[in-house]
């Protein structure tokens, strides 16, 4: 009821000043401004798809940075075979690989370093990427055209091999977190000195802090979706 008041206020004021008192127009200008400003802060406040519209352009104009970590645990029976099966995944993307040990491997595919890991005696396949820092608008398309595609590929070269596979990201906001304000906002907390929510979407697990997206799940294809449902700023 709001918004609606706050808006038909300004087109009153708007149609008065065309239609009735034109001379009058831009010595009311500072008026209208006012009723127009505060039109559009309770339309956010109160809205939540132009609040995430707002936070959309203005994060695709500003282009920030974010923070990747992620990591894929796989379970089943694995040995050193998958090191080659990972690096013919990548086709004909030019890589390198750094040898840790015989069964810890970075390879490193354009400006992606993953690392892969074997562990509890061929039980368990670690794969990981750590601190990658990407800005917001490459961020969206991550997981369809570098990442995701890497991990479906490899998935299924191995797909015999596994049991059961969990899929975790952490995505940092140098800024604050857009989703942090929109979570805030359905508190209506005046102080709030910590906040976290954890919430489950199906079998997924999605956390949101002040800073952070984490989102964990069992398939690539969930992951793919929720993390760019949530770079989009998707509401739901």
């Amino acid at each position: 009821m709001l918004i609606w008041l706050s808006w038909i206020a300004v087109l009153s004021l708007l149609i008065i000043n065309i239609f009735f008192h034109p001379a009058s127009f831009f010595q009311t200008g500072t008026t209208l401004v006012g009723w127009l400003l505060l039109a559009f802060q309770v339309t956010i406040n109160k809205n939540e798809n132009a609040y995430i519209l707002v936070k959309r352009i203005k994060y695709y104009f500003t282009n920030p940075d974010c923070k990747w970590n992620m990591v894929v645990e796989y379970i089943g029976d694995f040995d050193t075979d998958v090191f080659n099966k990972f690096t013919e995944v990548i086709g004909e993307s030019e890589y390198k690989v750094h040898n840790i040990s015989s069964t810890r491997k970075l390879i490193k595919v354009d400006t992606i370093t993953f690392e892969l890991s074997i562990v509890d005696n061929g039980k368990k396949l670690n794969l990981a990427v750590y601190d990658l820092e990407v800005s917001y608008r490459r961020a969206k398309n991550m997981i369809d055209e570098e990442i995701g595609r890497y991990l479906e590929k490899f998935g299924s070269s191995i797909n015999k091999n596994i049991e059961k596979s969990t899929f975790g990201i952490n995505i940092h906001f140098k800024e604050f977190n857009p989703y942090y304000g929109l979570f805030i906002k359905r508190l209506k907390s005046k102080e709030i000195s910590n906040f976290n929510v954890v919430f489950r979407i199906e079998e997924d697990r999605v956390s949101v802090t002040k800073y952070n997206i984490e989102i964990y799940t069992e398939t690539i294809q969930s992951l793919n979706s929720l993390t760019k449902k949530y770079l989009k700023f998707s509401p739901h």
